[in-house]
């Protein structure tokens, strides 16, 4: 038991770790975020409409399922910014900002 403590003890003092540099914080993170939270919400705002129409006269087929109201309206629009965020995105990234 002595031992095992000994040769803890007999670690050099001088070694320091060295922290690695975190890369720097890029503003496009921020696009990518938001514009993957705007794309999920674009989609998941026709379907929980879907989901809660009455279930006694249902479509036979998906593209009837999507008639254009105005919650396919906005769930395009908010897919819309959604592309726009992620190509405002990329080109932050190709300027270097």
């Amino acid at each position: 038991m002595n031992f095992e403590i000994d040769k803890i003890d007999a670690v050099d003092d001088e070694e320091v770790r060295v922290i690695p540099e975190l890369p720097p914080f890029k503003a496009s993170s921020i696009l990518y975020v938001i514009g993957g939270l705007f794309l999920f919400s674009g989609v998941m705002l026709p379907l929980v409409e879907i989901i809660s129409r009455p279930h006694d006269n249902m479509p036979d087929t998906f593209i009837e399922l999507l008639e254009w109201n105005p919650y396919s309206q906005l769930g395009l629009i908010v897919i819309a910014h959604a592309l726009f965020l992620f190509w405002l995105g990329l080109m932050t990234d190709r300027r270097g900002a």
